[in-house]
């Protein structure tokens, strides 16, 4: 979806829309030219995932530092389960049909387009475990482009639980990855958590050091905050299909932090907008209305 040179481009965003247009495949929209997007957004994938199975080094969703993410990394096994399951018929002859969908890629496709993205998912998912930092019970959220982990929590990792969800339909994800998943979840939650007499929702990551005027902590940001109810809920569907009692906890923790973005919580303006940010003290900060978190809830 973005190009750019070396590392300054969002490899997540690919990621995010591909998974989007093949749910949209599987509903039967008609969208003109959608199986050649698809097929020539496949093989940018491709190219851009790392030969141990992790994107290569890119910006992260914030556009604020450069690195191999784990919402990264969350994207991608989403974007490829999401063609395993609904990407039969695709062709990878559908590129030949309009050379402008696709602006660069050598990537040579197989035959069989959905086994192949089956195939990439399961090498994602199994290569995400590299960013598990076990004393902190959560995913890191980067490798950095020196090869360091950087173990901070961030609220853009919390992708990981709609993308499990995704690959549920075509792999097995097993007991221990279920655990470290739950665990993941509830310490990015808990960890980014800040309730103050005027606001409560999550912040964005640790170390946040965004526009905080004088402010000695990070910010609230409504982002963070839906993103952590969607998770709570994905990881909650999960979890209940696994016949796992830890559901109900995740279902009402999604409600709690749904209601802080909803019209009467504390993220929300009067107008009924989501400003992008908060302060402590509840003074809205940055661009309102931000579409993200609208999108979200």
């Amino acid at each position: 979806i973005e190009d750019g040179p070396e590392t300054d481009y969002q490899a997540d965003q690919t990621g995010s829309v591909i998974a989007f247009l093949a749910r949209a495949r599987a509903a039967d929209v008609e969208v003109d030219g959608l199986d050649r997007t698809l097929v020539a957004a496949l093989a940018g994938l491709d190219e851009t995932l790392a030969p141990d199975g992790r994107p290569v080094v890119c910006q992260n969703a914030w556009e604020d530092s450069i690195g191999r993410f784990g919402h990264t990394a969350a994207t991608f096994l989403e974007a490829y389960s999401d063609l395993a399951r609904h990407g039969e018929g695709l062709d990878a002859a559908a590129l030949d049909a309009d050379s402008s969908a696709t602006s660069r890629t050598d990537t040579d496709l197989p035959d069989d387009l959905t086994a192949h993205a089956r195939e990439q998912a399961a090498r994602v998912f199994d290569a995400i475990d590299d960013l598990w930092v076990p004393d902190r019970g959560c995913y890191a959220l980067r490798e950095t482009a020196h090869g360091e982990i950087d173990d901070r929590l961030d609220s853009a990792t919390l992708a990981l639980a709609s993308a499990h969800r995704s690959f549920d339909a075509v792999g097995d994800i097993g007991a221990e990855r279920l655990d470290r998943l739950v665990s993941h979840v509830e310490r990015v939650v808990e960890g980014l958590a800040r309730e103050t007499d005027a606001v409560s929702g999550l912040i964005r990551y640790e170390g946040d050091g965004w526009r905080r005027a004088g402010q000695r902590s990070e910010k609230v940001w409504t982002v963070s905050t839906a993103w952590g109810a969607n998770a709570c809920a994905e990881l909650a569907v999960l979890l209940d299909a696994h016949d796992d009692p830890r559901a109900d906890e995740m279902f009402a923790r999604a409600r709690e932090l749904l209601g802080c973005v909803s019209p009467d919580g504390s993220l929300c303006a009067p107008t009924g907008y989501l400003p992008e940010q908060f302060f402590d003290d509840g003074t809205a900060d940055s661009a309102t209305p931000l579409g993200w978190p609208h999108a979200i809830r």
